[in-house]
């Protein structure tokens, strides 16, 4: 069996209903699913620093496989809060992938952080306050 075969294939589409039938589905407690990224210069130095500074602090060998699990588990707990914050963005365009196109991705990228920054900051206020 290919690899591809053992790939859950999502669809990244804007049909609401999907998106929350996904959410609501029971989620394997193994790991199947490879993905593949592309990141630039400093995304790759930003996800190695945090790697390493969480595998410090615990004591462990965190994976980058492990730190994106993570981070999706916050991504989950705020996700009421991302819709919200993401249809305060508007319609956005996503850049191209050629080099001419990286101030755009760039700022487009950091829109996008903003707003999912402040839903999981509004996330943390709520289940603490």
């Amino acid at each position: 069996m290919s690899k591809r075969q053992h790939q859950v294939n999502h669809k990244y589409r804007i049909d609401e209903s999907s998106a929350d039938r996904a959410l609501q589905t029971e989620p394997s407690t193994t790991p199947t699913i490879k993905r593949e990224f592309v990141l630039t210069p400093a995304a790759d130095d930003t996800l190695y620093e945090a790697v390493r500074a969480l595998s410090r602090a615990t004591g462990t060998n965190l994976s980058n496989s492990h730190f994106l699990r993570v981070m999706l588990k916050v991504v989950a707990e705020a996700m009421p809060q991302i819709k919200e914050e993401a249809s305060r963005l508007g319609e956005l365009k996503r850049p191209g992938n050629t080099a001419a196109n990286q101030p755009d991705r760039e700022e487009y990228e950091q829109r996008i952080a903003a707003a999912v920054a402040a839903a999981i900051a509004t996330a943390a206020t709520l289940k603490d306050g």
